[in-house]
């Protein structure tokens, strides 16, 4: 199917579940998708891959999370404790984490300055955080130039069901 020439697309996750798969590409302007085969890549070692899940709350709105190291190499608390993040495909903004993983990636990050900061989520409202601009960050097998991070209380409403969102910047 092709694209229309807006640069946004709005296809809820109760949609994209009764998929195998679904593929936008970008550069042919087209999207396509697949309910009888699954999806095989043409050269699979060129391809990352993360355990994805959709998880659905006491209120029946869904949530697609994602298992993916940040800032490189898995360490050893996080092979125990994997880094499961909520992926925010409306977001335009980058990752947003709890205090808690922060501690754990910081020193696999190079030197970012944090400054306080607020952020509006709908549904929730404005929560402070720290935020801050990463030169180069490692999500995955890609490197994220100029990745915005923010950093929530652990005690944050956004970071209390997951240890953080992944917004589309980083895609």
């Amino acid at each position: 199917m092709p694209i229309a020439e807006d640069d946004s697309i709005i296809v809820g996750l109760p949609a994209l579940r009764e998929f195998k798969y679904i593929v936008f590409d970008g550069v042919k302007k087209e999207v396509e998708f697949s309910n009888e085969q699954a999806f095989k890549p043409g050269n699979p070692e060129q391809w990352g891959r993360y355990p994805l899940s959709i998880e659905e709350d006491f209120h029946g709105n869904t949530f697609l999370l994602v298992e993916i190291p940040i800032g490189g190499e898995k360490s050893a608390t996080q092979m125990a404790n994997k880094i499961e993040l909520q992926l925010d495909t409306g977001s335009g903004r980058g990752l947003a984490i709890s205090e808690e993983l922060w501690e754990e990636i910081r020193e696999k990050i190079a030197a970012v300055k944090l400054t306080k900061g607020k952020e509006l989520y709908p549904y929730i409202g404005r929560l402070s955080c720290k935020q801050g601009v990463i030169g180069e960050l490692k999500i995955g097998n890609r490197t994220v130039r100029n990745a915005q991070i923010s950093v929530f209380p652990n005690d944050s409403p956004l970071v209390s069901d997951y240890q953080g969102l992944l917004g589309m910047q980083y895609f």
